[in-house]
């Protein structure tokens, strides 16, 4: 565990009615005392403040090394004049950083939500002097696997001072790591919104089973994992804005298959029954829909749970410009507007079934 990744809570003074350390980390997001103009109840003030002092620890701890731009944590507080509503926690994926959140999250503050976009343990380093991805802090294979886990649970705490309701939202790896955040404390979110999420890899469990064999066999497990193409895909991509690493190693794959192992024995013991929206991607490269359709089908037992794909040529990285530079974005907006509208009211996806597609729901993007 990295010491800067997970941070204890601290008390906070509150003097009055101005809450000292919520009022620090609204200046640290760009706000103004004017967030507070819709004044809480003292003990919800409280709440508030013991809250907002655990977001800047840990913040203050990842802070302690530079890291790339995009790729600082982010706070976005409930816009000023709304009433507060709750808190938003939303986890990148893999190999990327809060850039990935920056469209949607202002959309979610608007409507009376604190929202928070965390970096994933290990990533948004600065690049080595020889300009390679620094990934020395990356959970791999060893004694640091359980480093996903183990965030999840640093960012329940967090999440557990916040009054009013809880959301939380995960793309790729984040949707794993959220998944376990939620199994690990089944009470504290009101609902899950989970993007294309890393329930099992595409290939199925022989792909899983290589995979892991090579991460932990060494020498092999120092091998790049991205074939040439796509590694010159996402160096592209790195070139024009997008933050995030490329050239990760069988060894850090190992921390993703530990953490849906996990996952897979606590859903096991304690399916959830909050509701879920479920999305995946019709040009699905990296995670497994098979494996995401097994969960949806599963889950329809134990609570409201909402599945719809995405179009054939919509790919993984569905949700952000720096990873489609050049690429016409038409699912874009119609995709925030639901994902807006689900964390910040519960809506479902709107759906649309095609001829021929069998019992697959499409998600209705004709706005």
């Amino acid at each position: 565990m990295h010491r800067r990744e997970f941070m204890l809570l601290r008390p906070c003074a509150i003097l009055g009615r101005v809450l000292l350390c919520a009022l620090d980390g609204c200046l640290l997001a760009g706000c103004t005392t004017a967030a507070f103009s819709v004044v809480a109840p003292p003990a919800e003030q409280e709440e508030l403040a013991t809250f907002a002092a655990a977001w800047l620890d840990y913040e203050n701890g990842v802070n302690e090394t530079p890291h790339a731009a995009d790729c600082e944590p982010r706070r976005f507080t409930a816009v000023p004049g709304t009433k507060r509503r709750g808190a938003v926690i939303m986890f990148h994926g893999f190999g990327t950083c809060p850039q990935q959140f920056l469209e949607l999250a202002p959309r979610i503050s608007a409507q009376g939500f604190d929202v928070l976009l965390p970096l994933l343990p290990g990533h948004g380093d600065m690049p080595t002097a020889g300009g390679e991805d620094d990934l020395s802090d990356l959970p791999s294979a060893g004694e640091d696997s359980s480093g996903y886990f183990e965030f999840a649970t640093s960012m329940n705490r967090i999440m557990a001072a916040s009054p009013g309701e809880k959301i939380i939202v995960g793309f790729s790896l984040g949707g794993a790591i959220s998944l376990s955040a939620a199994l690990q404390a089944t009470e504290l979110y009101n609902r899950l919104l989970l993007l294309a999420p890393m329930l099992g890899i595409r290939g199925g469990a022989f792909i899983e089973t290589l995979a892991e064999a090579l991460g932990r066999t060494p020498g092999f497990n120092k091998m790049i994992v991205k074939p040439r193409g796509l590694r010159a895909k996402c160096h592209s991509w790195q070139a024009t804005g997008r933050a995030g690493f490329c050239d990760y190693r069988y060894k850090h794959v190992v921390a993703l298959i530990d953490l849906m192992q996990i996952n897979r024995q606590l859903y096991a013991r304690q399916p959830l029954s909050n509701p879920i929206q479920v999305v995946t991607a019709g040009d699905e490269k990296y995670v497994s829909n098979d494996r995401i359709a097994d969960y949806a089908s599963a889950q329809v037992e134990f609570g409201p749970i909402s599945l719809c794909h995405m179009p054939a040529d919509v790919p993984h990285e569905m949700l952000t410009p720096y990873e489609n530079s050049g690429r016409d974005m038409y699912w874009l907006e119609p995709l925030l507007v639901d994902m807006a509208a689900f964390v910040a009211h519960g809506r479902f996806f709107r759906v649309v079934q095609f001829a021929g597609s069998g019992e697959v729901a499409h998600c209705d993007l004709s706005y």
